[in-house]
């Protein structure tokens, strides 16, 4: 039996697993588990299992490869490799390891073995599952259960998969019909029946206006207009508060008006973007998708009395770049689980058997068991440490206040309250020893956190996901995906945009710049680079501004590399990106706008007409071909993430549970932490409403070294005056400005708001009409009843 070291003490490891036993399922579109790299033979290919093993000169492979030019080049075969990481080795030690404790790697990587001429692919790529990648798009497309819409009671089915799977069977209530009015009232909701549970319990349901509570309509608008500039809650309830100071508006109140207005804006937007894509595949529309991908790490208080420090929570955002659209704010954060109840059904046996273990056969036909993998358990999607956790402290804190409510009382508990006692901290024992004991996960900084009403995500699965729902959203085109260099990103982005890949409709720059700048050096570099740019237009006036600027970029190009300690080149990006996938050569870029200085540009996906010429170039090597430099100067230029970043420091700027957290303050608690928000589905909630607003209802300027004369307007040439210091007179003097800058919405820049043309000054969509109509059921038969 081989031995593994753990925590400097050697132990005997678990039988060793193959491919074939493990290999996820695949669920769906997405396969995330075959080669990442887009020009290798098995990019795409799953593990093909009926393919004899070749290890050990098999005499079965060398027939197999000899009748199949596929399997000699390796097409659909990998390798099954364990972690090297110290943080993924566990020792179980309880159980059916309670006698003798053995050793195992938590996960796996798979090694593609396609073979290209004499050398093999070896790209390694940890295993994924493609069951949780599913769940959790599923979670983000439904925007945590906001955009589900009614269901059967009986069959679950949705109303909003298949409307035509459903009947209406009359209204629910009417509204009293206006004085003098031949019609009757509208229908304040409509009962609606599944036809195939026709007569079974829960198929026959009433479906009501989501704003049908909602009467206050210029207060609504008004706590709106608060949520998206920068006042909290408290502030709210001192402003809506009457002013003989008796009424005044309670805090779940706010939570209620909250989430009804995501709940709209999210199915407004839904509704626009719907129109927007079928508009542009019913016309055959080809459409060029720029995308702007960027993280923003946000913080929500999990603390103790004794223990007061922040959790961080990821959000990715996608923008337009062309137009400024901000198409999602995803956070790896699950609000529609809870904690306690999701253990207690997976690893509680509450429902079915207990799902810790899984059973293999061996070639003799013998079997053994072993502890599940990460990507194998029903809770590997989540921290998993923090999961477990948070179910602990819900048991425990239970305890705690019934036996201070009972000490208060002068009382002991009786026997049905003390069943209760006694259960909840077995059931906390049992999951800490599956925690510590079983799955051995390492001590985590929340072990003694209170519990949040939700969970923390793998960011991986959160990020495919997101990459997914984003591509669903966009009509038919190519895209071109910038961000950074993530590690998920490396890992999901080529799998998410396979088939793009394949049809050559898709490409990926990662863009690297300096953030320690500071203002004046960011200020230093733009001018320089302002003031070379404007000389050399000087020099070329018959160029246009757009040639120009390239023109400029093209011949001051240069390798980006890291000097080694003998003087050699070593690669620039991260390790993720620092493979044979990707190409080996970046380009540091000359062009300094949008506060993205000292940017480096690498190119992990081009177009096929010149991924294999720029792949070929070495670290430190030079683009000699002009037409591939002329392309990767095009891709330079337009590689930025300014839109992202600028939708960030929004954030940043107007919503107060936001801000960064601090130390300071006057006040001084032991619950208390500056600039925090306390409930995470709350801040989704108003993540979701900000981002909306800022889409649909926000007017603003949109002028970049690159649209420079396309985001604005010749101005009439106007006087202005000055005044003569000591003197009652003024002198006319002329303006200089030739162009003004147009202010539109980010929506209507994309194209999904419809403006005449004719307007002047486009209007706003209408807030009284757009939060009283119920777009969740925007094209259903109970669209045109309730609305």
């Amino acid at each position: 039996m081989a031995k593994l070291k753990v925590g400097g003490a050697l132990f005997e490891s678990i039988e060793n697993l193959s491919l074939d036993q493990i290999y996820p399922e695949v669920v769906g579109r997405v396969n995330l588990n075959t080669c990442g790299n887009p020009d290798c033979g098995n990019f795409g290919f799953a593990f093909n299992p009926d393919i004899p093993d070749p290890r050990g000169g098999s005499s079965k492979f060398k027939l197999a490869a000899a009748s199949s030019a596929a399997i000699s080049a390796g097409v659909g075969q990998y390798k099954l490799s364990s972690s090297g990481k110290k943080e993924d080795a566990r020792v179980s030690s309880i159980l059916e390891y309670g006698n003798e404790p053995r050793a195992w790697m938590d996960t796996r990587t798979i090694v593609c073995q396609h073979k290209a001429g004499n050398r093999k692919c070896g790209l390694g790529q940890k295993v994924l599952s493609n069951a949780h990648f599913v769940a959790e798009t599923n979670r983000l497309r439904s925007m945590n259960g906001v955009l589900d819409g009614p269901r059967c009671g009986s069959c679950v089915k949705r109303y909003l998969e298949d409307p035509t799977a459903f009947a209406l069977d009359g209204a629910n209530g009417k509204t009293t019909p206006r004085k003098g009015s031949r019609k009757g009232g509208k229908p304040l909701g409509m009962r609606v029946v599944c036809k195939a549970c026709k007569g079974q319990r829960g198929s026959r349901f009433t479906v009501s206006a989501p704003h049908r509570r909602q009467k206050e309509r210029t207060e609504n608008i008004q706590i709106l207009n608060h949520l998206v500039n920068e006042s909290g809650m408290s502030d709210m309830r001192r402003i809506f508060r009457s002013p003989d100071g008796r009424r005044q508006v309670g805090m779940s109140r706010f939570y209620d008006r909250i989430f009804w207005l995501e709940e709209v804006l999210l199915a407004y937007e839904k509704a626009q973007l719907d129109k927007w894509r079928k508009d542009y595949e019913r016309l055959g529309k080809f459409r060029h998708h720029k995308i702007a991908h960027d993280d923003i790490v946000l913080s929500v208080h999990w603390e103790t009395r004794t223990d007061r420090r922040l959790t961080q929570l990821n959000c990715s955002i996608s923008a337009d770049i062309d137009s400024g659209y901000i198409y999602r704010i995803d956070v790896d954060f699950d609000p529609t689980s809870d904690p306690a109840n999701y253990l207690l059904d997976h690893y509680g046996g509450r429902k079915g058997p207990v799902k810790i273990r899984k059973t293999y056969t061996k070639a003799d036909g013998t079997t053994f068991t072993a502890p599940l993998l990460e990507f194998q358990r029903p809770s590997g999607r989540y921290e998993e440490g923090a999961l477990f956790a948070a179910a602990e402290s819900e048991f425990r804190l239970f305890g705690e206040k019934v036996h201070e409510k009972l000490k208060r009382a002068k009382r002991t508990p009786d026997a049905s309250l003390q069943f209760e006692l006694d259960r909840a901290e077995e059931r906390r024992l049992s999951l800490s020893f599956l925690r510590r004991f079983y799955f051995n996960f390492p001590a985590s900084e929340r072990d003694t956190r209170n519990s949040f009403s939700g969970i923390m995500t793998r960011d991986t699965y959160t990020k495919a996901a997101h990459l997914e729902c984003l591509r669903e959203m966009l009509p038919s085109g190519k895209i071109t995906l910038v961000s950074e260099q993530e590690a998920a990103m490396a890992r999901v982005v080529p799998h998410i945009f396979r088939e793009d890949i394949k049809e050559d409709l898709f490409e990926w720059l990662v863009v690297s710049f300096n953030k320690k700048a500071t203002k004046g050096q960011i200020t230093s570099k733009f001018n320089r680079y302002d003031a070379s740019l404007r000389r050399f237009r000087n020099a070329n006036p018959n160029l246009a501004p757009y040639e120009a600027l390239h023109a400029w970029t093209e011949a001051r190009l240069k390798p980006a590399y890291k000097p080694g300690r003998s003087g050699d080149a070593r690669p620039f990006p991260i390790s993720n990106f620092a493979t044979r996938a990707f190409p080996d050569l970046w380009i540091r870029s000359p062009v300094q706008f949008g506060g993205e200085t000292d940017k480096v540009v690498g190119f992990p996906v081009l177009s096929r007409r010149y991924r294999e010429q720029f792949k070929a170039l070495g670290i430190d090597s030079q683009i000699k071909d002009p037409d591939l430099c002329k392309a990767i100067t095009r891709r330079v230029v337009r590689a930025t993430l300014q839109l992202a970043s600028s939708f960030m420091e929004a954030v940043r700027e107007r919503i107060s549970m936001t801000d960064r957290a601090s130390s300071g303050g006057a006040r001084k608690g032991p619950s208390f932490e500056n600039g925090a928000s306390y409930n995470p589905r709350v801040l989704i909630a108003i993540l979701n409403i900000f981002r909306v607003h800022y889409n649909f209802f926000e007017f603003r300027q949109y002028v970049t070294s690159r649209n420079k004369h396309d985001e604005t307007e010749e101005v009439e040439m106007t006087m202005s005056s000055i005044a003569v210091p000591g003197e009652n007179i003024r002198i006319p003097v002329e303006k200089h400005r030739k162009r003004a800058p147009i202010e539109n919405t980010p929506a209507i820049r994309l194209g999904v708001q419809k403006v005449s043309s004719e307007d002047e000054q486009p209007s706003l969509p209408n807030l009284s009409r757009v939060l009283y109509k119920p777009w969740l059921l925007y094209g259903t038969p109970l669209w045109t009843r309730l609305s």
